[in-house]
């Protein structure tokens, strides 16, 4: 077996908390087969919203049918008051 070692310490491109996003969608997801995951990802409105050969925007990630919770809508509410927004 081979392995690669580096020769100067690897630039930093994630921070902590985007490495612990990738993490927990990492367990969320590791049991499923290539179909299961392509399946509920076409699932998406992302995927739904946007035609064939598309890319898919960013912003679709933030469309869901479920309510949002109270911490989520006091987190809205902080955002718009900081940028003026709030009325």
């Amino acid at each position: 077996m081979h392995v690669i070692v580096p020769k100067r310490k690897p630039y930093p491109i994630f921070s902590k908390q985007e490495k612990e996003i990738v993490n927990r969608i990492i367990e969320e997801f590791k049991d499923l087969t290539g179909s299961e995951l392509s399946d509920i990802s076409h699932k998406e409105f992302g995927w739904r919203l946007t035609k064939l050969g598309e890319t898919i925007h960013y912003r679709t990630a933030w469309l869901s049918r479920s309510p949002l919770t109270e911490e989520q809508l006091e987190f809205g509410r902080k955002v718009a008051t900081r940028h003026g927004l709030a009325g």
